[in-house]
């Protein structure tokens, strides 16, 4: 599948930990618009990536 680079969003969060990880995991993956996300809890940004055909 080609991911078009227009459909993915970035945002810097004040997520911390696993468990605020763990809160946000259930509706982030509830979005049938999400193919894909992750957050990288080890930048100072705690970077939120989503990737999605539709969302922008």
């Amino acid at each position: 599948m080609e991911i078009n680079l227009n459909h993915i969003l970035i945002f810097a969060t004040n997520i911390k930990t696993e468990k605020d990880k763990q809160i946000i995991s259930t509706i982030l993956n509830q979005n049938e618009a999400i193919l894909q996300w992750n957050i990288d809890l080890e930048d100072v940004d705690s970077v939120l990536r989503i990737e999605s055909s539709t969302l922008n």
